[in-house]
């Protein structure tokens, strides 16, 4: 009889001293302001083989629904000695992450600065009658410099 009570009191009592409840948790919340997040593959703009390549992945796993219609926009950009950025490359992809987009582009090495700017366009169906609404989100890497 106590080795019954000591096999169900011992979890119990480490579940509480360890502060783990034991009702059920709520759902996750997405950490972003949007259903999917995006990764920057090594944090950001990176070199191999004289050239510039950047990308990442659109991650929908924690969104809860799939999205109706989705649209990735990747561009690499570049920024040269006393001017402003400038884009020089793009990669679009509108499929619908499943749960997971991978995304990439690359653009020949040239001094100066680099980085990665995303935006997504995530269309969801909210209420039965089918109304759909569409967020626009957007994140830049942390930038990279080089003299190639």
């Amino acid at each position: 009889m106590n080795t019954k009570i000591l096999t169900i009191a011992l979890p119990v009592i480490a579940a509480l001293a360890l502060g783990v409840g034991l009702t059920a948790a709520a759902p996750a919340e997405a950490v972003s302001d949007s259903p999917c997040e995006f990764r920057f593959h090594l944090g950001g703009a990176y070199l191999k083989d004289g050239a510039v390549l950047g990308g990442g992945y659109v991650d929908c796993k924690t969104a809860g629904s799939t999205p109706v219609q989705f649209k990735t926009l990747l561009e690499l950009r570049h920024k040269a000695k006393g001017s402003g950025w400038a884009t020089r490359t793009v990669a679009e992809s509108e499929q619908i992450p499943g749960p997971v987009l991978n995304i990439a582009t690359w653009a020949p090495c040239e001094p100066g600065g680099w980085e990665i700017r995303v935006t997504m366009w995530d269309t969801r169906r909210y209420t039965p009658e089918g109304a759909e609404k569409t967020k626009k989100y957007s994140d830049t890497s942390a930038s990279m410099i080089t003299n190639c």
